[in-house]
């Protein structure tokens, strides 16, 4: 049995490989390596034993995170900028779905898409009218 969960997850691990967080385009590569380096200074904040060297290493630490906060705004406020750009241009030259992708990335809104219903039979609903009788 165990050895059977090993072998799918090998596979599993070699077909599908790992998921990769989903980075924000807006941070820029210098704020990445601010983060990291706020990871390490928190680390650092949560060995220290004494109280004087926890409160300096506190003060370090809220500093740095300043720092990223601040460079995580105005990474955002320059790609919303440049985005707006790019949506003047795609509306001069008539790029209209173009200018859809770029309105929704902006809106941060996830639409719904119509996925088929199954009826009570397991045949597929593919049809509105259908799928509001069913639901009823």
């Amino acid at each position: 049995m165990e050895g059977n969960k090993n072998v799918c997850i090998e596979i599993s691990e070699k077909i599908l490989g790992f998921r990769e967080d989903q980075q924000k385009e807006w941070i820029s590569e210098e704020t990445r390596k601010e983060i990291e380096r706020r990871k390490l200074v928190k680390e650092n904040v949560n060995r220290r034993k004494k109280r004087q060297q926890k409160i300096s290493a506190q003060t370090q630490y809220s500093e740095i995170n300043k720092g990223v906060k601040r460079s995580i705004r105005k990474g955002k406020r320059n790609w919303v900028n440049e985005q707006a750009k790019l949506t003047e241009e795609a509306e001069k030259k008539g790029y209209i779905r173009e200018l859809h992708n770029i309105t929704r990335k902006l809106s941060k809104r996830k639409f719904m898409m119509n996925r088929p219903v199954e009826s009570k039979s397991g045949m597929l609903l593919t049809t509105q009218e259908e799928q509001i009788k069913r639901w009823e």
